[in-house]
């Protein structure tokens, strides 16, 4: 189940896979910003695993000076992405 705003907009979700990509899906298609807690781990999978806006700054929250988030930039770097 996936809900926004506490109305849910999908019930029909049959695997985890699905859930995840529709997650995404919805936090870009309604431009929601990442929560505070999530958002370091939420950037990692979209920019490593998913390869979603590479370059382009973060969803986290406006108050952030630089593009991309400096604990997921440091991951990516060690990894070799």
């Amino acid at each position: 189940m996936i809900s926004v705003d506490k109305k849910i907009i999908n019930e029909e979700i049959q695997t985890f896979e699905a859930g995840f990509f529709m997650m995404f899906a919805v936090y870009y298609t309604l431009n929601i910003e990442y929560s505070e807690m999530a958002c370091v781990t939420l950037e990692f999978i979209q920019r490593c695993f998913l390869s979603m806006n590479p370059d382009k700054p973060s969803k986290a929250s406006k108050r952030k000076k630089s593009a991309m988030n400096q604990k997921v930039l440091t991951l990516l770097n060690r990894h070799g992405f």
